[in-house]
Formats: C-alpha cells, sequence, structure tokens
C-alpha cells in the first residue's frame, strides 16, 4: 500500500498505535506526487510506500515541484532520504488543496479552530495586525495581583500564584487574538497535574491577560525533586529552573510576597511552557523519577504489576517493521494499578534482524515510549533507552520541530498525539493463525491470549482517546486542531525581534530600542535583524534589572547579574 505525502502522524495500515510517521503538521493527503500547495519553507514533509523508507523532504522547489535528495542535507538525515518517485510530477491543477488524493492545505494564520488569530503563536511572522500603543507597566501588573489576592481568603493566598499572557500582549498581539495562549495556559498547568479534576486558571484582568491559579489544584504544592535539586513544590521547582525568572521588591511587589509567601509570584505562560513542558522538569512534575528506571515508574508509580508476558491484562499488538521505528515495534496496553486508567508502551527491537513473527512472545529490547492516562484523563509520556532508563529525548524517530530532530519527552508527543492515540493493525495474531504449524503449541495459544483482534484494537483506542477528549473539551481545545502547549513552546523558541524582545522585557520597542546603547552588545542585533531564543535567554534577567532598576516595583537587586 502506497503512503503518499504524509504530513505529521499520519499512518498506514501497517502502523502501531502509538503514532507513525514523522512529527510536524498533522494530516494526510492520500496518493499525491508532487509538493502542489506546500510553500518552499514547507518542512517535514514524508515521502515512502510501504517497505521502504520515507523521504524526507526539508523544502520544495520554487515551482512545487519535488526537491532533490541533495536537499536533506542536515547529518541527522544521512542516508534517511532517497529520490522522489518517478511519476513526482508537476500538480493536477484540478486537485484542491485538503481534497481526497490531493495534497494537504497549510494550515494559515489562525486560532486552533476557531476565526483567523492574527497574533497565533503559530504563525508570529505572519501577525495580521498588531494593537499599536498597548501596554501592561510591571507597576501596573503587580498592583493587579495585589488587589486580587488580598480579596481571596487569607487560607488560600499562600497557595496562589499567577501566570501572564503580557509578554505577547506587549509586544502589539491584540487581546482578542490570545486565543491559542489562553488555551496553551489552561492545558499546561492541567498537563502537569497529580489531581483528577481539570480546573482553569481564572483571569484578574479585563483583557485576559492575567491568570490566577491555585498551587492545590494541580498537586503542586507537594515538594519535587529535578535532577537532584530539591524544591519546596511545584512551582518553586520551574521557577528555579527558568532563566526567565526573577523577584521584584517594591511597594505592590513586597506586598505580593508577603501575602503570597513566595519571592516569585508571577511567571510568562511561555517561559513556564518552555520550562515545564519538556524534560527534567517535566518529568519530576508528572512524578517520574529519573533517578529510577522505566519500570519502577511502571510498578510504583501508575501500580502496573508483574511483566507484560505474565499479566493477564495486557492487550498486544505488534508489525514487523514499523515505520516510526523502521525495525519491529510491539506495543501493550495494560490497565493501571493505582487508579481507573491505562498505559500504552511501544517498544522497539534492537536492529531490523529481529522478527516478532519467528518470535512473538519476546519482547523487544530497544528503546520504549509510554503514554498513560493521567489522573484528570489527558495523556503523560515518557521515553525509555535501550537499558530501561528513562530519558529526556531520543533520536529513534525524529522531530522535524526540533534543529537537532530529536523527540524530546513531552513536547514532541503532544505535538504528535494532538487527537490521540494513531490507530492499530496487528500483523502478528493473524499471521500465526494463519501459519500454524510454525509454533509449538504454548506459544500458539498464548498469542491467542495476549495479541488482540482488530475490532478489539479499535474499540479500546477509541474508548482511550474519548476519555481523553473529554478532557480537552473541558479546556476548549477543538477537535482536529493542532496542540495549543506544543504550538507556544515551538513559537517561544523562535527567534526574537526588537517587538518580541521589547514585550518579554516589559517595554516599549521604542524604549527598547533608544536604550540598547545601555545593554549588552548582543543586543544590537534587534535593530535590524533577530536575535537567537538561546542567545537572548543568558541576557534576560540583565536586561531586565538595567531597564527596570529605577521602577517603583523593580527586579531585586540581590538577584541581578
Amino acid at each position: 500500500m502506497g503512503m503518499g505525502l504524509v504530513w505529521g502522524c499520519a499512518v498506514d495500515s501497517r502502523s502501531v498505535g502509538l503514532g507513525e510517521g514523522g512529527l510536524g503538521r498533522g494530516g494526510t493527503s492520500g496518493e499525491p506526487a508532487a509538493c502542489a500547495g506546500l510553500s518552499t519553507s514547507s518542512c517535514g514533509a514524508v515521502y515512502g510506500s510501504a517497505g521502504e523508507c520515507a523521504s524526507i523532504v526539508l523544502a520544495c522547489s520554487a515551482d512545487g515541484r519535488w526537491p532533490s535528495a541533495a536537499s536533506c542535507s542536515p547529518p541527522a538525515l544521512a542516508g534517511r532520504c532517497t529520490p522522489p518517485p518517478p511519476d513526482a510530477g508537476a500538480p493536477d491543477p484540478d486537485c484542491e488543496p485538503g481534497a481526497a488524493g490531493c495534497p494537504p492545505a497549510l494550515p494559515g494564520p489562525g486560532p486552533v479552530g476557531g476565526a483567523p488569530d492574527a497574533g497565533g503563536p503559530d504563525e508570529q511572522g505572519a501577525v495580521a495586525a498588531l494593537c499599536q500603543g498597548q501596554g501592561v507597566s510591571f507597576d501596573e501588573m503587580f498592583q493587579l495581583m495585589v488587589d486580587d489576592v488580598q480579596r481571596l481568603d487569607p487560607d488560600d493566598r499562600l497557595f496562589t500564584r499567577y501566570l501572564s499572557l503580557l509578554s505577547r500582549f506587549n509586544a502589539g498581539v491584540c487581546s482578542a487574538d490570545l486565543a491559542v495562549d489562553r488555551r496553551a495556559l489552561a492545558e499546561v498547568v492541567n498537563l502537569l497535574s497529580s489531581n483528577s479534576r481539570i480546573v482553569l486558571p481564572q483571569a484578574i484582568n479585563a483583557e485576559e491577560t492575567l491568570y490566577r491559579i491555585d498551587l492545590r489544584d494541580y498537586g503542586w504544592e507537594r515538594p519535587v525533586t529535578i535532577d537532584n535539586v530539591d524544591y519546596i513544590d511545584g512551582w518553586e521547582a520551574i521557577a528555579g529552573t527558568s532563566p526567565y525568572s526573577m523577584p521584584f521588591v517594591g511597594i505592590a511587589a513586597d506586598a505580593l510576597t508577603i501575602e503570597t509567601g513566595t519571592l516569585v509570584s508571577l511567571l510568562d505562560s511561555a517561559a513556564l511552557i518552555d520550562v515545564a513542558a519538556a524534560g527534567s522538569p517535566y518529568y519530576a512534575l508528572i512524578g517520574v523519577d529519573r533517578a529510577r528506571p522505566l519500570d519502577d515508574f511502571l510498578l510504583n508509580g501508575l501500580g502496573v504489576v508483574g511483566t507484560a508476558l505474565e499479566a493477564t491484562d495486557a492487550l498486544w499488538a505488534g508489525v514487523e517493521q514499523s515505520r516510526l521505528f523502521r525495525r519491529p515495534q510491539l506495543a501493550i496496553r495494560r490497565a493501571l494499578g493505582v487508579r481507573q486508567g491505562y498505559v500504552w508502551e511501544s517498544r522497539a527491537a534492537l536492529d531490523e534482524q529481529t522478527s516478532l513473527l519467528a518470535s512473538p512472545l519476546a519482547l523487544p529490547q530497544g528503546e520504549a515510549y509510554v503514554i498513560f492516562s493521567l489522573p484528570n484523563k489527558l495523556f503523560g509520556y515518557a521515553i525509555a533507552d535501550r537499558n530501561r532508563a528513562v530519558a529526556v529525548d531520543t533520536e529513534l524517530v525524529i522531530d522535524q520541530n526540533q534543529g537537532n530532530f530529536r523527540v524530546i519527552s513531552a513536547i514532541s508527543c503532544l505535538d504528535c498525539h494532538t487527537d490521540g492515540l494513531q490507530p492499530i493493525v496487528d500483523e502478528v495474531l493473524p499471521y500465526v493463525q494463519a501459519n500454524p504449524i510454525n509454533y509449538d503449541q504454548d506459544t500458539f495459544d498464548t498469542v491467542q491470549d495476549k495479541f488482540a483482534s482488530n475490532a478489539e484494537l479499535v474499540r479500546r483506542i477509541n474508548t482511550d482517546n474519548a476519555e481523553r477528549r473529554a478532557a480537552l473539551d473541558a479546556l476548549s481545545i477543538p477537535a482536529g486542531s493542532r496542540d495549543p502547549v506544543s504550538q507556544v513552546y515551538f513559537a517561544f523558541d523562535r527567534d526574537l525581534d526588537l517587538n518580541r524582545a521589547a514585550g518579554e522585557l516589559g517595554v516599549s520597542p521604542e524604549v527598547l530600542r533608544a536604550r540598547l546603547p545601555e545593554l549588552d552588545s548582543n543586543l544590537a542585533v534587534l535593530t535590524s535583524s533577530t536575535l537567537d531564543r538561546d542567545d537572548f535567554a543568558p541576557l534576560f534577567l540583565s536586561t531586565l534589572c538595567t531597564l527596570h532598576g529605577s521602577a517603583v516595583n523593580r527586579p531585586d537587586p540581590l538577584f541581578c547579574p
């Protein structure tokens, strides 16, 4: 069966349930043979057919035709690119993008699942309109928070924290155009929650750009350890690992510190996502101990007892040549022991020579990743290396949104599994049933018991996805849309222009331009070009201190670099 042009996590009839194909924009186009509908900057199209490695198309030529394999130049893709198929020619002029058998229509500027979002993080470089002259100062922000917290019950104030969208608002993005950002804010705090309810942050201003959360709503009041550093709670863990976290002093800032009991009561929402939705902080906040093997988390964190072979509740499915891992892959679903819920584990074989059909009950010994239901029914994610150690990232599969193409937990997983678990079509059970003479009686009987029929697989996946869909509905995340958290994460990582840098620093572009001579010389590029996020982050705190050193509410000099 030909795969055609595949975008994101599309699957063919040989897929194993936790996601096949590359990572990127979602959707499939059927069987097109050209780059119609794709811009020259479109990255991540995948072309392939059953039984062969897919081509990674990094860009289409100016006339919309397939590029040569030479365009696949990054070392991470060496050996994975093949020339386009012989019939890849000009597109059918009558083929409407997005229609069956035609290339996908690229998503344009707009919010997730709604009307055009001129300032949505998915299209920050193509803002349709800016709200000029708007801005909220740190003095105004702190006064808003003090007024809000003092209206709360005194017993609640120590658990109150604030998240802001004002860096985007101050950069000129209209309040009405922050739909994706608001969904991402609501989603991320619940993705990191250990509680069973979906709880929405509460806006405290008319523009809905400043939000209050209660640490207890997400289980963040508990101690958290990240890479052997202990924090008194989840909020302090995030603030302590963020390069954008700064204590403030001043009339309102001091009052807020007294009321909340913390030096840092406010974090930028996108900066929180940048830290907490990936890597060690993510694992720590959802209760995965990186110092322990994955099996320890499965047993002690999720209550999954015994091996998959011993378990009576395990449901298996496998393919002989996974397009995701490019080798045999086995997916296993098990029920959780600590609460209602499930965990799907996908395990790759060590090499392409391993055969699931020859040894259907031998668990693959390569890398693995798991998707499990959180108490609130959203997904949690973890990756393990071939030694079963919990890993932050892997090169086993490709995330085309990452500069090094490595999949990072959980941000890459969120982008791939926007619509939930991918379909599973098992190859093992039908093969064993068709070739009983190849197996002893015990193996034959165990395969019948462990491997599910495709009808049962469909039922299980639909049920699991429906539970998660209900949680996403509570967050107002439309079906079929890109994941808001991953959108904000990748948008935040883009190079900064003068407007964005000024918005994050809490000043107008005019003020930042005028004061650039006082600042680090690396920021001078903002007058005519952009600055890489990795170059901006180390300069953020010192720049903030310089720009606001004489303000009523200002960065605490004790913490200024």
